[in-house]
């Protein structure tokens, strides 16, 4: 059953912020520096799992990381979608794992040093070799503006929107 974007917009009024880290992986400090901005301090490889990863309009995820190089893998457990909606920042490498899709919203902004939003997933660990797998067929929908500073963009089972980086 393919995700439809009418059934990502019914989920928006559920959601705010990322909910619940369980770090899988490395380490993690987070902040809530006021009601819509988040800061996640994160080791060189870190892997956390979340009930649910969205950023609503007006709202602020921003990952700290030692380097360009630090890689932090964020994987949706729950049955939501992703919405970003808001603004994503990171000076590393972020990867957003939901298998029931990803949208990424007209007014979004991502800025990271890379950027890689799948519906398949990832074995726990951080390194050169990351093979994906699974069978979902949600998709990943970009309207917004995605910025990759020292690395790529990639968008998995892309359905519609558009995508780039610069």
């Amino acid at each position: 059953m393919k995700l439809s974007i009418a059934g990502l917009l019914v989920y928006s009024t559920l959601s705010a912020l990322p909910q619940s880290p369980q770090l899988i992986m490395g380490q993690l400090d987070s902040t809530l520096q006021s009601p819509e901005v988040m800061e996640l301090i994160t080791s060189d490889k870190s892997i956390i799992e979340w009930s649910d990863f969205s950023i609503e309009v007006g709202e602020k995820v921003r990952f700290i990381q030692p380097s360009v190089a630090a890689t932090v893998i964020n994987r949706v457990m729950e049955a939501y979608p992703s919405r970003l909606m808001g603004n994503l920042e990171a000076n590393g490498q972020v990867f957003l794992i939901n298998p029931n899709g990803v949208l990424v919203g007209k007014e979004a902004v991502i800025d990271t040093g890379s950027f890689i939003a799948s519906t398949f997933d990832l074995q726990n660990s951080v390194g050169s070799d990351l093979a994906f797998s699974g069978d979902s067929l949600a998709s990943v929908v970009n309207s917004g503006s995605i910025y990759a500073s020292d690395g790529d963009v990639c968008l998995d089972r892309i359905e519609s929107g558009k995508s780039g980086s610069h």
